[in-house]
């Protein structure tokens, strides 16, 4: 074991990555709960960016030595290469909880994190164009299937909520298009425009009280929004009329 382990050492300083590898599986051969071997071991693959391969080695030193920040670190800048976001965040994560005054730890959890947000980014804007497309088109039913994979990666975006309630709105889902509007009102309460589309959807359904109640809001927030109080008027008088 030794004298693989010395070996690959050397041929690692003469930067020759694929014998350097062979040298240390054959060291693991004799010696397979070896963190220093398994941790060298997987520096070379990565130096071949053989990132799969990289990251088996260091999972094997963490099950030897899980308390290693420096392992941690390294996986999570693996799995960063693969773009595997989530469990680089958390290696990350983990070597700053464990060296929390490394600089360097934190420096790649921020970039990592970084990276995740412009590739989910990219995602986001392909799936949202795609879902304006198809609803320009007409075909409705896969602008909401885009739609609902833009909120699973952003469920914050209360526009895309909006988006969503018009889409089902279109198709005659009231209470689903209900659900969408109520949650963009809850994530953007100051939203004239999607107060109004719920009053839509609300009077849809028969149901003009609450109807009445989101277009009065919807007007003073919006009050230049014309459709809202002709909209309004014609609830007032059709309740004036059951009276």
């Amino acid at each position: 074991s030794e004298i693989y382990h010395h070996l690959g050492a050397a041929l690692v300083q003469l930067k020759k990555w694929e014998e350097a590898i062979a040298a240390y599986q054959n060291a693991i051969e004799f010696n397979p709960n070896s963190a220093i071997i398994h941790h060298q071991l997987a520096y070379a693959f990565a130096q071949l960016k053989k990132w799969e391969e990289a990251i088996t080695e260091y999972r094997e030193v963490l099950k030897i030595n899980p308390n290693s920040a420096v392992v941690y670190d390294q996986l999570g800048e693996a799995l960063t290469e693969m773009e595997k976001w989530e469990e680089a965040i958390n290696c990350h994560q983990k070597a700053v909880e464990i060296k929390p005054d490394n600089q360097k730890f934190n420096q790649h959890l921020q970039e990592a994190l970084a990276r995740r947000q412009q590739q989910n980014k990219t995602v986001i804007d392909s799936h949202l164009k795609l879902a304006e497309m198809m609803e320009q088109q007409g075909f409705i039913e896969e602008a909401i299937s885009a739609y609902r994979r833009v909120i699973n990666l952003n469920p914050t975006a209360a526009d895309i909520h909006h988006k969503l309630g018009y889409a089902l709105a279109s198709l005659e889902k009231w209470n689903e298009a209900i659900a969408s509007y109520n949650k963009a009102i809850e994530l953007h309460p100051n939203s004239g425009i999607v107060h109004y589309h719920l009053s839509e959807a609300l009077t849809n359904l028969g149901l003009d009280e609450q109807a009445i109640s989101s277009l009065e809001k919807a007007i003073e927030l919006a009050p230049n929004l014309s459709s809202a109080h002709q909209a309004l008027e014609n609830l007032q008088a059709k309740s004036k009329n059951r009276e």
